[in-house]
């Protein structure tokens, strides 16, 4: 059996095919330019949202 982590990684990968931020926006935004980049071109907004959503989803079906 895996352990919950790696089992909540795969539902959430599932959901969203990517899990890293920088994958998911397009852009590094532990940098100035990909935070700058990601701030201008709105893509907290337009990703952000339903990552949480997708992740907060998984958590609770791993709780079913």
């Amino acid at each position: 059996m895996q352990c919950k982590m790696e089992e909540t990684m795969y539902l959430f990968k599932k959901r969203c095919e990517k899990v890293v931020c920088r994958d998911i926006l397009g852009c590094d935004i532990s940098t100035p330019e990909g935070k700058k980049e990601a701030t201008e071109d709105h893509l907290f907004g337009k990703f952000c949202v339903d990552a949480v959503a997708n992740a907060a989803q998984t958590l609770a079906d791993l709780d079913h």
